[in-house]
């Protein structure tokens, strides 16, 4: 299974591209309601990685969802973003 992680929130709020070391917030979004017509999905929780770079961090959270979220995720209306 796998696990889209989207930039997209993180450089409206900031910008630019997330990169580099730091405190990583992901938000995890059922986007079920997404094909139901509102355009909008709901973030069920945040997690914090662990570890310091980004790239570490994502390979954290793509665990995490798969351990946590499997029978979310094999529908496909489950994704990941950066937090902002």
């Amino acid at each position: 299974m796998k696990v889209e992680i989207s930039n997209n929130s993180y450089e409206r709020s900031h910008g630019k591209l997330p990169r580099g070391r730091g405190c990583w917030a992901f938000d995890i979004i059922d986007g079920s309601n997404i094909r139901g017509g509102s355009g909008f999905g709901e973030v069920v929780t945040t997690v914090f990685a662990p570890f310091g770079t980004l790239t570490e961090s994502k390979r954290w959270v793509r665990e995490y969802v798969r351990r946590n979220f499997a029978a979310e995720l094999a529908t496909g209306f489950l994704y990941v973003e950066v937090g902002s």
